[in-house]
């Protein structure tokens, strides 16, 4: 297969904001212990709201066919701010050992691992949480895996649309908290924007159009690795080791109750349900189950649970408990090889937000009409 990427041919290629925007986004990136979630707070207090923009957004996109309510669009950074990741450098453990140093990555470390056509390959959490878009070929198959802290959600998916390998990277936009990713082949105003726990895109030029999802899992560094000893590990950008990716950014954030950005419609919680409750999303077709961790965990025996996913289908998952008290669990399903099924991750609030948020129709956007009007 062609590398649909092949002028970006390692992460090196890719290089971080540089200049006054790389200065500005170290600054941020100084706070320790909580200061994450005091960014996060002043990014919300300060966030450009798309109302009083009119159909174009800051970061320049056009929103002429938005199908979610456009005051609804929060900009929490710029375009790019965090940067994606596009035919990054994957290294062997041994090889990220001597390169990075062993204690880059510990066994209790999350990963979103993937496992296509016998080659597996895992993006720690420590990566993903400053490129939440990574365009990558695995198993011969050009994947874009997305991870969005503030909802924990990693979802995956086959970047290719009517046979062509698409690149996709971070807007700077949410809705309802969750990430808004984009198209970058187009200019920015012809580019379109896909919300990622839906994969579908919400507004510009591939309105309605969908992509496919592929199954992921949300793992520990250690159990991967024991289960995949010959995966390649993706460790992004070397001068962002010290700043960036040795802090584990979202972990208080996960553990205050209600998320930072607005969200509507929250689901009701008087069943004894929390927000920020984390579980899978299961598919088959157009078939969906979701379940909660504790479900799972109320109904472990010896690390594994048995359930019914579907009328006519039960699966084992395998629990593995967080090395600390804040530290979340790590649950997988045991798929066979060949599964049909796609498996992803988010919180409760997410979800339920995401799910329940009626898209309007998809209509021409303001580009696509200009392009249809004689001149």
């Amino acid at each position: 297969m062609e590398n649909p990427d092949s002028t970006l041919n390692s992460a090196t290629d890719l290089a971080p904001p540089k200049g006054p925007e790389l200065a500005k986004t170290e600054r941020m990136l100084t706070f320790t212990g909580g200061g994450w979630v005091l960014v996060l707070a002043a990014i919300l207090c300060l966030a450009v709201v798309v109302r009083s923009m009119g159909t174009r957004a800051p970061n320049g996109f056009d929103l002429s066919n938005i199908r979610v309510p456009a005051e609804d669009i929060v900009v929490a950074v710029k375009r790019d701010g965090f940067p994606s990741l596009r035919n990054p450098e994957a290294l062997l453990q041994h090889e990220l050992n001597k390169k990075w140093g062993s204690k880059f990555l510990v066994p209790s470390d999350r990963v979103v691992g993937v496992h296509i056509a016998g080659e597996a390959r895992c993006y720690p959490l420590r990566v993903l949480n400053w490129h939440t878009t990574v365009n990558d070929i695995v198993g011969g198959l050009p994947i874009l895996v997305t991870f969005h802290g503030p909802c924990d959600s990693a979802v995956i998916f086959d970047r290719r649309l009517d046979g062509e390998a698409r690149t996709f990277g971070d807007s700077g936009m949410l809705f309802n908290s969750n990430l808004i990713f984009y198209d970058t082949q187009a200019e920015t105003n012809d580019s379109s924007l896909f919300l990622q726990l839906r994969g579908e895109a919400i507004a510009g030029p591939l309105s309605g159009r969908t992509l496919e999802r592929l199954s992921c899992e949300l793992a520990s560094y250690g159990d991967w690795m024991k289960r995949y000893p010959s995966s390649t590990i993706v460790p992004g950008f070397a001068s962002l080791l010290s700043k960036c990716y040795k802090k584990r950014a979202y972990d208080s954030y996960l553990t205050q109750g209600q998320p930072n950005f607005k969200v509507d419609p929250l689901p009701d919680t008087s069943d004894g349900r929390k927000l920020f409750d984390p579980l899978l999303i299961i598919r088959r077709g157009d078939e969906q189950r979701i379940l909660f961790f504790d479900d799972i965990t109320a109904k472990l025996d010896a690390g594994v649970a048995r359930l019914k996913v579907f009328d006519d289908l039960e699966l084992d998952f395998v629990h593995h408990s967080g090395a600390t008290t804040i530290d979340t669990p790590t649950i997988y399903p045991r798929l066979a090889e060949e599964s049909q099924l796609t498996v992803s991750y988010a919180r409760y609030f997410a979800w339920y937000a995401i799910e329940n948020t009626k898209l309007g129709p998809v209509t021409p956007s303001e580009s696509q009409r200009e392009s249809k009007t004689p001149r």
